[in-house]
Formats: C-alpha cells, sequence, structure tokens
C-alpha cells in the first residue's frame, strides 16, 4: 500500500520489518491485530492519499455491503481495500486461488479491482494482490469471484475471528 500510495515501482518505501517495528507491531507469533492494520496503513501512506481519506476498519453486514465499500474505494477514492481473510481453511467451500493448500490461519490482502456489480451470482470478480501465497504459489496479482471472497472475508476459524475490511 505505501508503494502505491508513494507511487514506488520498484523496491519499497518501507520494509516489512520498519513497518512493524513502527505501526503494526505484529506479535511473535505473526499476528497483527486489525486497528493495528490499519495504523499501518495510515502511517505508512500519510501525505499520499486523496485529500480527507483515512483508512478505518469495518464489518461488512454482508456480502452486498463489503462489496459496495469496494467499488467505492477503487471508483471513488482510488484506494485498495485491505480485508482480513481466513485463505484456505480444511474442508472449505471457496478459497482464495493463492492458498491452494489448506490452513487454518488468517492473512490479510489488497483487494485493488472489481469487474460487473454484485448480484450474488459467480460473475462479479474482485482483483487482489497478495504478499505470500502457498502452496507453490508466490506473491503476486489474483482474482476470484466476488461470492468466493466474501466467503473468505466472512469465514471464521481459531485464527481468523472476526469479519473485518479496512477500508
Amino acid at each position: 500500500m505505501s508503494n502505491y500510495a508513494w507511487g514506488v515501482t520498484s523496491g519499497n518505501k518501507y520494509t516489512q520489518s520498519y513497518i512493524s517495528a513502527t505501526w503494526t507491531n505484529t506479535d511473535n507469533d505473526g499476528q497483527t491485530y486489525v486497528y493495528r492494520e490499519r495504523n499501518g496503513l495510515n502511517g505508512s501512506t500519510a501525505g499520499h492519499l486523496p485529500a480527507n481519506f483515512i483508512y478505518n476498519y469495518y464489518t461488512p453486514t454482508g456480502g452486498s455491503d463489503w462489496y459496495n465499500k469496494l467499488v467505492t474505494d477503487i471508483s471513488t477514492y482510488r484506494m485498495p481495500q485491505v480485508p482480513s481473510v481466513a485463505p484456505h481453511d480444511v474442508g472449505a467451500t471457496y478459497y482464495l486461488p493463492s492458498w491452494p493448500v489448506a490452513a487454518t490461519t488468517g492473512h490479510y490482502i489488497t483487494l485493488n479491482g472489481w469487474y460487473l456489480y454484485w448480484d450474488g451470482t459467480l460473475s462479479p470478480l474482485a482483483y487482489y494482490d497478495d504478499s505470500y501465497g502457498n502452496g507453490g504459489k508466490t506473491a503476486g496479482e489474483y482474482s476470484t469471484n466476488a461470492v468466493k471472497m466474501w466467503y473468505v472475508i466472512n469465514k471464521h476459524n481459531p485464527n481468523h475471528l472476526a469479519t473485518y475490511i479496512i477500508w
């Protein structure tokens, strides 16, 4: 996010360790609380966001509510959205393409695009960047159906206890 906001196209504006030490305080287990993730987004992009734009966290009331906020983030503010997800639980109906191997975990991704308006079908898409991936997948750009994305945002497990987006 900081690279996007600052227009950095190679390398990084801030290292992950600097962001953690300065704003997010990621713990020894790799856990970052949502309010600290929000602090990291606001701190690392400060001064280079659209006027009056400040990230906050929110619990969507459903898939349509989440998707409408994604459309607003991208189309109005030109800023990505960061949801907390359960990327691929064991036995999950849906999972992120960047996580082909099941793992009971929580993770943050960056949503940076959408296609078609939410209608509750598998037609609308959500585009995202994943900084990790597993099972031979690498960090990079991916897309999935919006219904599937909502599923991993709203899916709870012992390491992903709540439904949050940072928008």
